[in-house]
């Protein structure tokens, strides 16, 4: 058995080498955070999103398998809007062309895509576009994917899976 060696305080000087170099592993973080009010709101927004996000999942999940397919939408978890990531996942030129960069501040997190369908097997790319501008989430969707795919990639965003 490997005897642990002790602090005066009573901690082993391993877990305090640990706690030590946690510390130091944390600190440049801490040192980029310019406003700790807006980032403590940022995270309790996440926290409250990501909850009815469990639940909504678990609905659609349900929506899905039962009679009424019509899909409930998430709330926004990532900061900014998705403008770049849904240029490079525009399926031509006329999408990219299409596509008007946001302005004025993203929707703040917790929230819910305005005009949200969720009838989603009507979408077109554009509106899938649109989603992935307001969510700034890729869903994993390629430029090469054809419609039905990227409407599976919604849906499968839609039930977490």
């Amino acid at each position: 058995m490997q005897s642990l060696h002790t602090s005066q305080a009573g901690v082993s000087t391993e877990l305090n080498d640990a706690a030590i170099a946690d510390a130091h592993t944390v600190k440049p973080a801490q040192n980029s955070v310019t406003h700790p009010q807006e980032t403590m709101a940022d995270i309790t927004s996440l926290i409250h999103a990501t909850y009815e996000n469990t639940k909504v999942y678990n609905r659609n999940r349900d929506r899905i398998e039962g009679v009424s397919g019509v899909l409930l939408p998430l709330r926004k978890t990532v900061k900014g809007h998705g403008y770049d990531l849904a240029f490079a996942a525009a399926h031509d030129d006329a999408a990219r062309n299409h596509l008007q960069r946001p302005v004025g501040p993203a929707p703040a997190l917790n929230t819910l895509p305005p005009n949200f369908d969720g009838a989603f097997w009507e979408y077109q790319h554009e509106d899938i576009l649109a989603l992935m501008v307001f969510y700034n989430e890729d869903f994993s969707i390629l430029p090469v994917d054809d419609l039905a795919s990227r409407i599976n990639k919604i849906r499968a965003f839609l039930v977490g899976a």
